[in-house]
């Protein structure tokens, strides 16, 4: 590959600072990256695809648990649903049966029976006398009762009675987990019923009998008094049977009609002559009072020629004075003077023979009238005298006929009274004979309510307890399933390279593969186990170093950190396997164990913890006397963590480890730095800004993106470079198994 070749994989949003190969100084002045934005991985939505994943992941534990959860659930379902059995047992309720008085029962009446029989099996006097029986005292099911009351509790809780509308049939049934005790309970019940019941119709047949015996008697001895007082009444009246006392009443009621009617026509005449001698009294007596005034000029010229004649000369007058003036005449115009001259000499005259006039006529006419009214009021004073005689006469007999014919209709009246008890009483004695007939066969009737067959019983509920214990284990299953893939996913641990690509915009620059467990080396059938799995891994770190040399050669990278977000992701593996591989590919190399709080690069290569870096950081021991040689290779040296104290960190943010890594850059090739996690502490924020990149160590399995992102984004917030991660732990079979290189044994 060119110098000057772009890495694709290099275009992400973590992009590298450009190299500056002017100076240390100069080199290590890299612009503070901007906070990273919230990854996709982080971002997205679960989906059944990535549940579908996370559940692949871990399928072992989620069977396991869901095993043991199903049986959990299955062994619940047992417990909570025991099998349940149903007694039952059938009650006719006849609706033929019928009362001394009733005719029938309807339905509305016989479904009104069928609930109270209903309620009356759930009443306690029924349950009480059922758990009093000897063959009901002693079942299991209602010695587990701590008391009768929490029995008559429970029965009430499980007992129903059920009926359909127009049966005669009514379904008792007892739900319980003991078959034979429901039936024999059942049965008691039943029988309690029957006898409470039963013997109380019985109780009522024999008082309704009794009742209809003594009304029946009272109703003849009513019946008796009743005829006798209507005989005494007949003979009172002188008649012998009610024909004869109706038709006297039919015959005065027409004689008093009569005696009305002319009464009637006779007054209102006599009225009629009494208001018209009235108003001719009254008319005399106004014409005596009537004022002169109401006498008429026209009445008084009609009885006068020349008063007439000189009427009609003023009005003529007028009329020429009217037209003279329409003619445009003033009023001193001597024809108008002459003409008005004219007229009130007429009018004086006029005015002066009317007065004259008007006297005599007056008294001329007051006579006449009072002459004419007089005359009217002898006439009609000789009608009236007779018509007075008549009315008198006739008053007299209407008042007679109107007693005689009340005292008739008063005895008629008490009579049909009298018959219309006795009809009613007669029908009453005859009902209550019939009803005493019914009541003394009723008496010997069956019971209304009987039973049909015995209490039998049937499992209850069996497909819904097959059901629930199928579907409680599968419903657990599957909800611990789901637990386990959302809790998986929820975690977010990384699972490859191609995750750490897409979910966290970070470039991969290689994989490292999962190491075996050494008893599998140790146990496998041929000797070609540990060479295979060393030169997996021997293959992926030079992968990694390649990539860090062709960048190093184009950006003077030569100090590396490795780290990571959080403990047991690897890269202490990684720090040391890339050093080495860069000390076979002849680069003098350093590697430096930062990891101070946990140190392990000295166990690795079997060296001492101190002198190391710690002591150089407080200037107790000089850098050259704390490097020492591996046996690893010849190019490769360690400088060991050193023994750890508070006073370290704060050297550490001190600038007096930067003269330290300048030295280092000096002597070696390479620096490979192990350094502490980033997020549970800040040794690695403090060491990484004095390095030239970073490389992020992941674990498949064990990361998570939210750590990662963590990390990333604190370390970009400082303007460290992040190179690029290394995925450890990738499954063997990732790599093939047709192109494992490793040297075949010598046959």
């Amino acid at each position: 590959m060119a110098a000057n070749d772009k890495d694709p994989s290099s275009q992400g949003a973590l992009t590298p600072a450009p190299a500056n190969p002017v100076g240390s100084e100069a080199r290590r002045i890299v612009p503070v990256q901007p906070a990273l934005s919230a990854p996709p991985a982080l971002s997205s939505s679960p989906d059944a695809a990535a549940l579908f994943k996370a559940l692949r992941r871990r399928w072992l534990m989620a069977g396991a648990l869901g095993c043991l959860a199903a049986i959990v659930a299955f062994a619940a379902a047992w417990t909570l649903f025991p099998p349940k059995f149903l007694a039952t047992q059938l009650i006719q309720v006849s609706s033929k049966q019928q009362t001394a008085l009733e005719q029938g029962i309807n339905r509305d009446t016989h479904s009104m029976l069928m609930k109270t029989i209903a309620d009356r099996i759930k009443s306690r006097d029924v349950n009480m006398r059922a758990l009093n029986q000897d063959g009901v005292r002693n079942l299991r099911l209602v010695r587990k009762q701590p008391d009768s009351l929490s029995t008559l509790i429970w029965i009430e809780e499980n007992l129903k009675v059920e009926y359909r509308e127009g049966s005669e049939l009514l379904n008792i049934t007892l739900a319980g987990e003991d078959a034979n005790d429901l039936t024999v309970l059942v049965g008691a019940m039943t029988k309690s019923l029957l006898q409470i019941v039963n013997g109380e119709d019985k109780k009522q047949r024999k008082d309704r009998l009794d009742r209809y015996n003594r009304l029946h008697v009272e109703s003849k001895e009513k019946l008796r008094d009743k005829v006798a007082e209507k005989e005494a009444l007949l003979g009172k009246n002188g008649v012998k049977d009610t024909n004869t006392l109706l038709q006297q009443q039919i015959t005065a009621r027409y004689r008093l009609e009569r005696a009305q009617e002319i009464l009637g026509q006779h007054q209102y005449e006599l009225d009629r002559k009494n208001t018209k001698l009235a108003a001719l009294q009254q008319a005399k007596f106004k014409i005596k009072d009537a004022p002169a005034a109401e006498i008429r000029l026209k009445d008084i010229y009609d009885n006068d020629p020349e008063l007439k004649k000189d009427s009609e000369k003023a009005t003529k007058l007028e009329y020429v004075i009217e037209h003279l003036r329409k003619a445009g005449h003033r009023e001193d115009d001597s024809l108008v003077v002459q003409n008005r001259a004219d007229l009130d000499k007429i009018k004086k005259r006029l005015e002066k023979s009317v007065e004259e006039a008007k006297g005599g006529f007056i008294a001329k006419l007051r006579k006449n009238l009072e002459a004419e009214i007089d005359t009217k009021l002898a006439e009609i004073q000789a009608e009236i005298g007779p018509l007075e005689k008549h009315v008198a006469k006739y008053q007299k007999d209407v008042d007679t006929l109107g007693k005689s014919a009340e005292d008739i209709n008063f005895w008629t009246g008490k009579l049909h009274l009298l018959e219309t008890d006795i009809a009613q009483q007669e029908k009453a004695v005859a009902n209550l004979f019939d009803a005493v007939k019914k009541a003394e066969v009723e008496e010997e009737a069956e019971p209304r309510i009987s039973q049909i067959g015995d209490a039998e019983w049937q499992p209850r509920d069996v497909k819904k307890r097959i059901l629930m214990l199928i579907l409680a284990p599968f419903a657990a299953l599957c909800s611990v399933v789901l637990a386990v893939a959302w809790w998986e996913f929820s975690a977010r641990r990384i699972q490859g390279p191609d995750e750490v690509v897409s979910g966290l915009a970070i470039r991969v620059v290689g994989a490292v593969p999962e190491l075996p467990d050494p008893r599998r080396i140790q146990f496998a059938a041929d000797g070609q186990a540990a060479d295979v799995y060393r030169h997996n891994l021997v293959e992926s770190i030079d992968a990694i170093r390649t990539m860090l040399l062709r960048n190093a050669s184009t950006e003077n990278l030569r100090v590396v950190m490795v780290t990571s977000a959080v403990g047991g992701e690897g890269k202490t593996t990684l720090s040391s396997n890339l050093a080495m591989s860069l000390a076979r590919a002849g680069r003098r190399t350093l590697l430096v164990d930062c990891d101070l709080r946990r140190p392990a690069a000295h166990q690795l290569f079997e060296q001492t913890l101190q002198p190391g870096f710690s002591e150089v950081a407080l200037r107790e021991v000089e850098l050259p006397d704390a490097i020492r040689p591996t046996t690893a290779d010849p190019n490769l040296f360690l400088l060991p963590a050193g023994q750890w104290d508070r006073e370290v960190i704060q050297e550490l943010a001190k600038a007096g480890i930067t003269g330290i890594f300048e030295k280092l850059r000096s002597e070696f090739d390479f620096v490979v730095v192990d350094s502490h996690p980033v997020l549970p502490a800040t040794d690695s924020l403090l060491i990484g800004q004095h390095v030239d990149a970073v490389l992020v160590s992941l674990m498949r399995d064990v990361s998570q993106v939210h750590h990662v992102h963590a990390a990333c984004q604190q370390l970009s917030t400082l303007g460290i470079r992040v190179f690029g991660a290394v995925v450890n732990g990738v499954p063997v079979k990732d790599y093939g198994k047709s192109y494992q290189y490793a040297a075949q044994p010598v046959s």
